[in-house]
Protein backbone atom coordinates (compact mmCIF):
# COMPACT_ATOMS: atom_id res chain seq x y z
CA UNK A 1 0.00 0.00 0.00
CA UNK A 2 2.94 2.34 0.45
CA UNK A 3 3.17 3.11 -3.30
CA UNK A 4 -0.57 3.76 -3.35
CA UNK A 5 -0.52 6.15 -0.37
CA UNK A 6 -1.35 9.82 -0.68
CA UNK A 7 -4.04 11.89 -2.35
CA UNK A 8 -6.01 10.80 -5.41
CA UNK A 9 -8.57 12.93 -7.29
CA UNK A 10 -11.77 11.17 -8.35
CA UNK A 11 -12.23 11.84 -12.07
CA UNK A 12 -15.41 9.81 -12.59
CA UNK A 13 -17.46 8.04 -9.95
CA UNK A 14 -20.72 6.30 -9.18
CA UNK A 15 -20.71 7.89 -5.70
CA UNK A 16 -23.69 10.20 -5.18
CA UNK A 17 -21.28 13.11 -4.71
CA UNK A 18 -19.61 14.86 -7.64
CA UNK A 19 -18.04 17.94 -6.05
CA UNK A 20 -14.40 17.96 -4.92
CA UNK A 21 -14.22 14.19 -4.40
CA UNK A 22 -10.82 12.97 -3.26
CA UNK A 23 -9.48 9.73 -1.85
CA UNK A 24 -6.67 9.83 0.73
CA UNK A 25 -4.75 6.70 1.68
CA UNK A 26 -2.42 7.10 4.67
CA UNK A 27 -0.98 5.55 7.80
CA UNK A 28 -1.87 8.23 10.33
CA UNK A 29 -3.02 7.30 13.80
CA UNK A 30 -6.76 7.22 14.28
CA UNK A 31 -6.76 10.16 16.72
CA UNK A 32 -5.33 12.38 13.98
CA UNK A 33 -7.99 11.23 11.52
CA UNK A 34 -10.80 12.11 13.93
CA UNK A 35 -9.14 15.47 14.58
CA UNK A 36 -9.00 16.08 10.83
CA UNK A 37 -12.66 15.17 10.37
CA UNK A 38 -13.74 17.52 13.15
CA UNK A 39 -11.88 20.49 11.62
CA UNK A 40 -12.51 19.83 7.92
CA UNK A 41 -15.08 21.61 5.77
CA UNK A 42 -15.45 18.37 3.79
CA UNK A 43 -17.88 15.56 4.44
CA UNK A 44 -16.00 12.28 4.87
CA UNK A 45 -16.34 8.55 4.58
CA UNK A 46 -13.51 7.06 6.58
CA UNK A 47 -12.32 3.66 7.52
CA UNK A 48 -9.48 1.18 7.75
CA UNK A 49 -8.26 -1.02 4.92
CA UNK A 50 -6.84 -4.48 5.46
CA UNK A 51 -5.08 -6.10 2.52
CA UNK A 52 -5.45 -9.74 1.62
CA UNK A 53 -1.88 -11.09 2.10
CA UNK A 54 -2.19 -13.29 -1.02
CA UNK A 55 -3.65 -10.53 -3.22
CA UNK A 56 -2.96 -7.05 -1.76
CA UNK A 57 -5.21 -5.27 -4.28
CA UNK A 58 -8.22 -6.96 -2.64
CA UNK A 59 -8.92 -5.46 0.75
CA UNK A 60 -11.62 -5.41 3.36
CA UNK A 61 -12.94 -2.03 4.44
CA UNK A 62 -13.80 -1.40 8.07
CA UNK A 63 -16.20 1.52 8.48
CA UNK A 64 -15.20 3.14 11.76
CA UNK A 65 -18.86 3.83 12.60
CA UNK A 66 -20.10 0.21 12.40
CA UNK A 67 -19.93 -2.44 15.12
CA UNK A 68 -18.67 -5.58 13.37
CA UNK A 69 -19.06 -7.79 16.45
CA UNK A 70 -22.67 -8.54 15.43
CA UNK A 71 -23.12 -11.79 13.55
CA UNK A 72 -24.72 -10.16 10.47
CA UNK A 73 -22.14 -7.36 10.23
CA UNK A 74 -19.86 -8.24 7.35
CA UNK A 75 -16.89 -6.12 6.36
CA UNK A 76 -17.30 -4.86 2.80
CA UNK A 77 -14.73 -5.01 0.02
CA UNK A 78 -12.39 -2.39 -1.39
CA UNK A 79 -10.59 -3.44 -4.58
CA UNK A 80 -7.97 -1.66 -6.66
CA UNK A 81 -8.70 -3.20 -10.06
CA UNK A 82 -6.23 -1.11 -12.09
CA UNK A 83 -3.31 1.19 -11.28
CA UNK A 84 0.17 2.27 -12.29
CA UNK A 85 0.63 3.84 -8.80
CA UNK A 86 1.90 7.08 -10.34
CA UNK A 87 -0.95 8.56 -12.35
CA UNK A 88 -4.19 6.51 -12.41
CA UNK A 89 -6.23 3.94 -10.52
CA UNK A 90 -9.60 2.25 -10.73
CA UNK A 91 -11.24 1.29 -7.44
CA UNK A 92 -14.33 -0.63 -6.43
CA UNK A 93 -15.80 0.13 -3.02
CA UNK A 94 -18.64 -1.54 -1.18
CA UNK A 95 -20.37 0.30 1.66
CA UNK A 96 -22.68 -1.19 4.32
CA UNK A 97 -25.92 0.74 4.66
CA UNK A 98 -29.10 0.09 6.68
CA UNK A 99 -30.83 -1.56 3.72
CA UNK A 100 -27.86 -3.60 2.55
CA UNK A 101 -24.69 -2.89 0.60
CA UNK A 102 -24.03 -0.12 -1.93
CA UNK A 103 -21.41 -0.61 -4.61
CA UNK A 104 -19.34 2.23 -6.02
CA UNK A 105 -16.69 2.55 -8.71
CA UNK A 106 -14.27 5.46 -9.09
CA UNK A 107 -11.58 6.34 -11.59
CA UNK A 108 -8.79 8.15 -9.76
CA UNK A 109 -5.86 10.28 -10.85
CA UNK A 110 -2.93 11.87 -9.04
CA UNK A 111 -3.87 15.14 -10.80
CA UNK A 112 -7.20 16.81 -11.51
CA UNK A 113 -7.31 15.36 -15.01
CA UNK A 114 -6.39 12.10 -16.71
CA UNK A 115 -5.08 11.07 -20.10
CA UNK A 116 -8.08 10.37 -22.40
CA UNK A 117 -6.62 7.06 -23.60
CA UNK A 118 -6.19 5.80 -20.02
CA UNK A 119 -9.69 7.01 -19.13
CA UNK A 120 -11.17 5.14 -22.10
CA UNK A 121 -9.27 1.95 -21.21
CA UNK A 122 -10.54 2.12 -17.63
CA UNK A 123 -14.12 2.77 -18.80
CA UNK A 124 -13.97 -0.29 -21.10
CA UNK A 125 -12.57 -2.39 -18.24
CA UNK A 126 -15.38 -1.26 -15.93
CA UNK A 127 -18.15 -1.90 -18.45
CA UNK A 128 -16.76 -5.30 -19.44
CA UNK A 129 -16.44 -6.34 -15.79
CA UNK A 130 -19.93 -5.22 -14.80
CA UNK A 131 -22.87 -7.58 -15.21
CA UNK A 132 -25.38 -4.79 -15.85
CA UNK A 133 -23.45 -1.97 -17.58
CA UNK A 134 -26.66 -0.01 -18.28
CA UNK A 135 -27.12 0.72 -14.56
CA UNK A 136 -23.53 1.90 -14.19
CA UNK A 137 -23.58 5.68 -14.33
CA UNK A 138 -20.10 7.11 -13.92
CA UNK A 139 -20.43 10.86 -13.42
CA UNK A 140 -17.61 13.38 -13.89
CA UNK A 141 -16.31 15.03 -10.72
CA UNK A 142 -16.11 18.84 -10.55
CA UNK A 143 -12.79 19.99 -9.05
CA UNK A 144 -13.24 23.68 -9.84
CA UNK A 145 -12.21 25.90 -6.91
CA UNK A 146 -11.59 22.93 -4.62
CA UNK A 147 -9.04 23.41 -1.87
CA UNK A 148 -7.93 19.98 -0.76
CA UNK A 149 -6.80 19.82 2.83
CA UNK A 150 -4.01 17.48 3.80
CA UNK A 151 -4.47 15.39 6.90
CA UNK A 152 -1.09 16.50 8.29
CA UNK A 153 -2.09 20.18 8.12
CA UNK A 154 -5.04 19.80 10.45
CA UNK A 155 -3.72 17.24 12.89
CA UNK A 156 -1.58 16.96 15.94
CA UNK A 157 1.50 15.41 14.32
CA UNK A 158 3.02 13.99 17.50
CA UNK A 159 3.37 10.24 16.94
CA UNK A 160 1.56 10.69 13.64
CA UNK A 161 2.69 7.49 11.93
CA UNK A 162 0.84 4.31 12.77
CA UNK A 163 3.41 1.66 13.80
CA UNK A 164 1.25 -1.42 13.16
CA UNK A 165 1.12 -0.91 9.38
CA UNK A 166 -2.61 -0.18 9.18
CA UNK A 167 -3.81 1.82 6.21
CA UNK A 168 -6.69 4.25 6.55
CA UNK A 169 -8.90 5.73 3.88
CA UNK A 170 -10.78 9.01 3.79
CA UNK A 171 -13.09 9.72 0.88
CA UNK A 172 -13.81 13.41 1.16
CA UNK A 173 -16.30 15.48 -0.79
CA UNK A 174 -18.39 18.62 -0.70
CA UNK A 175 -22.14 18.18 -0.68
CA UNK A 176 -23.62 19.90 -3.72
CA UNK A 177 -26.65 22.10 -3.11
CA UNK A 178 -28.15 21.07 -6.44
CA UNK A 179 -28.51 17.44 -7.45
CA UNK A 180 -26.52 16.38 -10.51
CA UNK A 181 -28.69 15.56 -13.56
Amino acid sequence: MEKFSGHWYAIKTTLPYTRCVGYDFYTQKLENVQDYKAKSKYECIMGELEANPRLPSQMTYTDLNIDYSKVDAMKPAFVVFATDYDSYAGVYFCSKEPRGFRHYVSILSRSEDIDEEILNELMVSIVEGHSLPDDLKLKPVDHKDCVYENIEVNSNDQNAINDDGKTFLIIKFLVDDEPTP
